[in-house]
């Protein structure tokens, strides 16, 4: 396995340096355990009790002569994953191939949380109601990379048959507001890597430098079969895009503390119906957020429940952590939501009103105004 600086890879680095020294005490207990059963069963074992006492010793032997090389191996991973975290810290990207469907105003409490889709989620579930997280590369796209525009963004990459097909689909039934906030940045808008490994963490950059531009880096041919819809990655990493145009490009329109505080304030409630269901509602529930089609609601709702419930999807904690993520995410999933992301933006919508709601504040902000004509007599 390749680890890259990234949230997933720091998370497996840092799973594998402390399960190192733990698999070393395992094989040492284990063979120890082994002796006594042979020591207790030596009359059964006959000639051969001294041969397996002997190489239950070697294991013993050799695991105690492993251990001082396998702990330093722990800590120097333990340092990479350290140092990879580093390197996000200072370059902060938005979670790949996750994109996250009416605007739900500005709700204010736990009355409305579960209104329509999602009361039918929550409510429903006892009678069977059916992302992540930003890696980094700094290879550069080839020169030749083939260069065009799709929806009037830039693009580097091949782009795959259909796929224009499909964005500018979503772009037809997307919600005429946040449509008309993506038509109107589009033109500034990068895809710096339509062809960025699959295997790699799709994400926006918003450092511009010349290791690794500001743009969107992203596998288009993976987003044509996306499981979590066609677009979906597409949509939400140019909505970290416009979050951070918005602002001229100096932080995120999204990094309030009165959205941050909307998304707690939902996720409270959420949980706090979560909590009053029925083992069997409650399972229902998380069988509902774990679908593909759920995996912003996942991510969201683990996010601001601290990991107390979650579906299939998800960043990990350290992630969240970090100041201006969740609204960046939040951000990003509502717009992906938005443009043509079907049920998924009611489902956000009635989850998180309060949340929602500011989103939807800082959307119609964003529009841009036709200046009224004044008539003079």
């Amino acid at each position: 396995m390749i680890y890259s600086a990234n949230d997933e890879g720091v998370a497996a680095l840092n799973r594998l340096g402390t399960c190192l020294p733990e698999y070393v005490s395992a094989i040492s207990d284990e063979a120890e355990r082994l002796l006594a059963v042979a020591d207790e069963h030596a009359d059964l074992l006959g000639v051969h009790v001294g041969a397996l006492r002997g190489a239950l010793g070697s294991i013993q032997q050799e695991t105690r002569d492993a251990a001082e090389p396998i702990e330093e191996l722990s800590e120097k991973t333990l340092d990479t994953a350290d140092g990879y975290q580093e390197v996000i810290d200072r370059k902060r990207f938005s979670a790949g191939g996750s994109g996250a469907s009416d605007a739900a105003g500005g709700g204010t409490g736990g009355a409305g949380v579960l209104g329509g889709a999602a009361a039918g989620a929550m409510a429903g579930a006892g009678a069977g109601a059916a992302g992540t997280a930003g890696g980094m590369d700094t290879g550069e796209a080839a020169d030749t990379a083939p260069q065009s525009t799709c929806l009037n963004v830039s693009m580097t990459g091949s782009i795959p048959q259909g796929y224009e097909a499909v964005v500018s689909s979503r772009h037809d039934s997307a919600d005429p507001t946040v449509c008309s906030v993506f038509d109107r940045f589009a033109g500034e808008l990068t895809v710096q890597d339509a062809n960025y490994p699959a295997d790699q963490t799709a994400h926006y950059s918003p450092s511009d430098n010349s290791e690794h531009p500001r743009g969107v880096y992203y596998n288009a041919e993976a987003d044509l079969t996306n499981p979590r819809g066609p677009g979906s990655t597409y949509y939400h990493e140019l909505g970290h895009m416009i979050d951070n145009a918005a602002t001229g490009y100096q932080g995120d329109l999204s990094d309030t503390p009165e959205f941050r505080e909307a998304l707690m304030e939902d996720g409270r409630n959420i949980l706090s119906i979560y909590e009053s269901m029925t083992d069997e509602q409650k399972e229902n529930f998380v069988s509902f957020i774990s679908q593909d089609s759920a995996h912003s609601a996942s991510d969201l709702i683990d996010a601001v429940t601290s990991g107390q419930l979650y579906g299939r999807y998800g960043h990990p904690r350290e992630y969240w952590q970090r100041p201006g993520n969740l609204q960046a995410e939040a951000f990003a999933h509502f717009f992906e939501a938005s443009m043509g992301g079907g049920t998924k933006r009611d489902l956000l919508s009635n989850l998180f009103p309060t949340a929602f709601g500011r989103f939807t504040e800082m959307i119609e902000s964003l529009v841009p105004h036709v200046p009224k004509l004044t008539l003079h007599r």
